[in-house]
């Protein structure tokens, strides 16, 4: 916007010189107090729209990852904001990092009671089933998450009064799988660190108040 009132100043001034120098011969090459006026009033009036147009952005767009959006992921930004005002893409994406980690560490420390808060019943059983295996076994998931180096929102979508966005995970770990009798190592490495492409499934109610979005699909 900046850019475009410099060039129309420019082209404003260019053009009552040249009109002055070519049409007029007693033009003394300064501009008259009637040009001065003139160009006073209309760079006024620009400076003017551009800071309307420039706080209408800033009201609209409050965040540079939903401006890269499509426009009915972005409806659904500003349905949910209606509930949560401050809720923004870069704020969810901080979020789901966090969950990301708490998950997976509640999981791999068997911690039910944490999971239930943060995933849905489908996931739960589904954790809770992995967790009884292992158990039956005498063995123990460890997952050390050394990073997330990534996390991009994929797919914003709406079911029934749910939102339901779509994020891919780029992380480092250190997994592996332990015997909880002699610790001895069953699969994978104690020291490795490895690079992983989960992409996870986040949902809640789009009328909630809430910031919790709870977890409802998972696959690497």
């Amino acid at each position: 916007m900046i850019d475009i009132i410099i060039f129309a100043l420019l082209a404003f001034f260019i053009g009552r010189k040249l009109y002055k120098t070519l049409g007029d011969t007693s033009y003394d090459n300064e501009m008259s107090e009637e040009n001065k006026k003139a160009y006073e009033q209309f760079k006024e009036s620009l400076l003017k729209e551009a800071e309307e147009v420039q706080d209408g952005e800033q009201i609209n767009i409050v965040s540079a990852l939903e401006a890269e959006m499509g426009e009915l992921e972005r409806k659904i930004f500003e349905d949910i904001r209606a509930y949560v005002p401050s809720f923004t893409a870069d704020k969810f994406l901080l979020g789901a990092k966090s969950a990301f980690q708490m998950i997976l560490e509640a999981y791999a420390k068997q911690q039910l009671d944490v999971l239930e808060k943060l995933v849905s019943s489908e996931m739960l059983s589904q954790f809770t089933d992995s967790i009884k295996q292992l158990q039956a076994n005498a063995q123990r998931q460890n997952i050390t998450i050394v990073g997330v180096q990534n996390a991009k929102i994929l797919n914003v979508s709406k079911q029934d009064s749910n939102a339901i966005i779509e994020v891919e995970f780029e992380s480092e770990q250190i997994s592996n799988i332990t015997d909880t009798n002699s610790g001895e190592l069953v699969n994978g490495s104690l020291s490795k660190v490895i690079k992983r492409h989960d992409v996870w499934k986040f949902s809640k109610k789009i009328n909630s108040k809430s910031n919790i979005w709870i977890l409802v699909g998972n696959e690497a």
